[in-house]
């Protein structure tokens, strides 16, 4: 898995995903995207200003955060889940995320809202808070592109709590326990702050 945000490329996720192919590990794959000759970004930005972050299935992880990404910006690998975040209060953002998703018990959904909530309680975006989003994709599911969970709130003064009631009304179907034992070989999670305004 990849995931970038800051000033972003699709080319760093299509390279990194060719990478762990290919039989790199992550650290080595975030090392060969960042030399790679991905320099500017369409609108000018450089991969100085940008953060991205690699898993693999064995749920080994690597992550980069640009020195000219905007402060607060930083990244923490836990047990099969990275956090990131930029323009986010302090470093607390980031490590609570980690710590809230490693001591939250149930399924994976759960534990990704309670990482999210405690972005916010360690006062998330410098810019205040106007959506969240949650995205959970299943290796081998028979949902489009292995989606199984795809929700969002936006333009809401309280979206964490408009997510949270969203996940009490997901199908049945589309669950994903991450204590299951699809969930053991398949849940890992690459957490990131969405708690912005658009």
């Amino acid at each position: 898995m990849v995931a970038a945000q800051g000033r972003p490329r699709p080319e760093y996720g299509k390279a990194g995903l060719k990478y762990l192919r290919s039989g790199f590990d992550p650290l080595r794959a975030v090392r060969a995207v960042h030399e790679g000759g991905f320099f500017f970004t369409p609108w000018g930005g450089s991969k100085y200003e940008m953060q991205f972050a690699i898993m693999d299935r064995q749920g080994r992880a690597a992550a980069y955060t640009g020195p000219q990404c905007s402060d607060y910006a930083g990244h923490q690998i836990g047990r099969h889940c990275i956090a990131q975040g930029n323009l986010v209060e302090s470093s607390r953002v980031v490590s609570g995320m980690v710590y809230a998703f490693e001591t939250t018990k149930g399924p994976l959904k759960y534990r990704l809202m309670a990482a999210l909530e405690a972005a916010q309680a360690n006062g998330g975006d410098r810019r205040g808070m106007m959506s969240a989003a949650m995205l959970i994709v299943k290796n081998g599911s028979k949902e489009k592109n292995g989606v199984v969970l795809d929700i969002a709130e936006n333009m809401n003064f309280f979206p964490l709590a408009g997510l949270r009631a969203q996940l009490s009304e997901v199908p049945r179907s589309t669950r994903y326990d991450a204590d299951s034992e699809a969930g053991k070989e398949n849940g890992r999670s690459l957490l990131n702050a969405k708690l912005r305004r658009p």
